[in-house]
């Protein structure tokens, strides 16, 4: 709980200062992203254009079933280079496994311009990262069960 509530002042800090809420996912993760992109402008008033949800395959893919197609094996390395992302947004990946390359690529760019970077997984995230790749991020349990 206590990284939990870290993680959403951290998200707080950045958004106050006019940072953007960059979601990355793979398949259902990705589709359950894009759902909660879509609901914080009209709920909570986040202009449309401060949350943004990266889907592996594209959102036009999310839709169907993509998930034979390994496209969390794809880099998303291009989508966070041209948002220009920058040391007041915070991307959020979200992997039941935690171990979407396309999901990881995307942290990995976070950190590498100073963005708070997040990991949803329901892997324990001591399973997944070293100490060091934390330095600039946090990584979350979820309470769901992990995949067999």
């Amino acid at each position: 709980v206590a990284e939990r509530a870290a993680a959403l002042e951290a998200d707080a800090e950045r958004l106050r200062a006019g940072g953007r809420l960059i979601y990355v996912g793979c398949g259902t993760s990705g589709r359950i992203a894009a759902l909660d992109a879509l609901e914080l402008p009209c709920t909570y008033g986040l202009a449309p254009d401060r949350a943004i949800c990266l889907i592996a395959g594209g959102v036009a893919d999310a839709a169907i079933d993509i998930e034979h197609q390994f496209e969390e094996d794809a880099s998303a390395s291009p989508e966070l280079l041209l948002l220009k992302v920058d040391q007041n947004d915070i991307v959020i990946g979200i992997s039941a496994s935690g171990s979407a390359h396309y999901v990881r690529s995307a942290l990995a760019i976070a950190k590498s311009k100073h963005a708070l970077s997040v990991l949803i997984s329901a892997e324990d995230p001591k399973n997944l990262f070293t100490t060091s790749t934390l330095l600039s991020g946090a990584a979350l349990r979820s309470s769901a069960v992990p995949p067999a």
